[in-house]
């Protein structure tokens, strides 16, 4: 009986290789995991018709009661462990790579946050205080421009809050 369902394995292995390769590795990157998932699955009923499966179902159990054990501290170490093999392998594509900053604008502000830093600079855009930055401006100023904001551009008001914590 199980030879019989190794042959079947077999060809069925035989028709995805012979019908589906070519459209799989034209896909890249997506269509070697999707081959791997595959080969994955057919090794699976392979031993399952052997009767193997048990054990290697054992040692998966085993290794999710670690992952499981280890996810919150794995959790609260990613943005590190993110920079750290980040650095490491040469990315530059995260957004906390380093020399990178995002801009955030509305009719009434801009905002930059430096990546490596954390700092935020400003710059008000329109209103009393256009072509000023928000450094410069004094907590009565800042005040101003927060009511002005309230009632001009809310959005502004949100970036505003967030420049002033």
């Amino acid at each position: 009986m199980s030879f019989i369902l190794i042959i079947i394995i077999a060809v069925v292995g035989w028709l995805l290789y012979s019908l589906y390769l070519k459209q799989l590795l034209a896909q890249g990157k997506a269509g070697h995991v999707k081959i791997a998932l595959i080969v994955v699955g057919l090794l699976f009923l392979l031993m399952a018709a052997t009767g193997r499966a048990h054990a290697l179902f054992a040692i998966i159990g085993a290794a999710l009661t670690q992952v499981m054990r280890l996810a919150p501290l794995l959790i609260r170490f990613a943005p590190f462990l993110k920079r750290y093999l980040g650095a490491g392998a040469g990315a530059v594509s995260g957004a906390g790579a380093a020399g990178q900053s995002s801009e955030v604008s509305t009719a009434t502000l801009v905002l930059s946050l430096d990546h490596t830093t954390g700092q935020i600079q400003g710059r008000v855009l329109a209103g009393e205080y256009a072509g000023r930055s928000l450094a410069t401006l004094t907590l009565p100023e800042l005040q101003r421009l927060h009511a002005h904001c309230l009632a001009q551009d809310i959005e502004a008001c949100r970036l505003l809050e967030t420049y002033i914590q």
